[in-house]
């Protein structure tokens, strides 16, 4: 049961770095990117030092986005995208994909 969870994380978190890639270098390579730096503050739920460690890899190694900061109490961080921008909508976007992320190594380290 643990291989089957770790395969569906591997594979799940490989097509998130695959896809992440393919976006950074489009817009690179593209006369008129849609890169829109901001460092975005996104809420976490409490969560242990080696948890919080994968965590933090994890957002750094996909690209796009660089694990910044937590604070002291561990319930928030700061993350810098290239696709964050002022809107509301992209740090809806991106706490959901770190929840889903949370949800995901919460599973894995039972």
């Amino acid at each position: 049961m643990i291989v089957v969870r770790w395969l569906r994380f591997l594979l799940g978190y490989g097509w998130d770095v695959v896809r992440s890639s393919a976006q950074v270098a489009w817009d690179v390579l593209s006369p008129h990117p849609k890169i829109d730096p901001a460092f975005v503050r996104v809420r976490l739920r409490q969560c242990g030092e080696l948890h919080l460690l994968l965590l933090s890899n994890l957002i750094t190694f996909t690209p796009g986005t660089v694990f910044v900061e937590v604070n002291e109490a561990g319930d928030e961080c700061v993350i810098h995208t290239l696709y964050g921008g002022d809107g509301e909508e992209n740090v809806e976007r991106l706490s959901a994909e770190i929840g889903k992320l949370q949800d995901q190594l919460e599973g894995l380290l039972r």
